[in-house]
């Protein structure tokens, strides 16, 4: 194993757990947050400000997941157009791409955080400092941006795409 892999597959685990925290606090503050009103008649005050910030942790780290899994969502309108000879090309240049693209907001994001932490923004309601969980943002499209900087470089590493099944010529099971 490359070092490039052990990079990747130690990116992958520190997503899933961070992912599995991050769902674990949310899914602990709606129950705390039920159970108090149901038991004492008044629910946990700010409890979905704080089980909100759990679950966009949670969807922006998801993002990096399902890439290294190769089950993120795309348009696949186009797939056809072009002969199967071009298919390698057309993955390598759609992982520059989204490189790019990636590098580019987590840029803005940046700005955005220094911008944020500068003028001392709290989250309403709970008044918690709003910059370090934005930092999120910032870490997920970067290390999508190093993700896809790697495919593009070593196309063997990209993950295989799952198609979930998905075939044309399959007749939908609900007719």
């Amino acid at each position: 194993m490359t070092s490039l892999e052990r990079f990747l597959n130690a990116l992958h685990k520190l997503e899933m757990a961070i992912c599995f925290l991050a769902f674990a606090a949310m899914a602990l503050i709606l129950m705390v947050d039920v159970g108090m009103r149901e038991i004492v008649g008044i629910g946990w005050y700010g409890a979905s400000q704080r089980a909100t910030i759990a679950m966009v942790i949670l969807v922006f780290i998801a993002l990096g997941l399902a890439t290294s899994s190769g089950v993120h969502l795309r348009p696949r309108f186009a797939d056809d157009v072009l002969t199967a000879s071009w298919q390698p090309v057309i993955l390598r240049l759609s992982d520059l791409v989204t490189a790019v693209f990636y590098l580019f907001v987590a840029v803005v994001a940046v700005y955005v955080v220094r911008d944020t932490a500068a003028l001392e923004e709290r989250v309403h309601t709970i008044h918690w400092i709003l910059w370090p969980f934005q930092l999120v943002i910032v870490f997920a499209f970067g290390m999508g941006a190093v993700r896809h900087v790697i495919y593009f470089i070593y196309p063997a590493l990209r993950p295989l795409e799952d198609d979930h099944g998905i075939d044309d010529e399959d007749e939908d099971p609900m007719l």
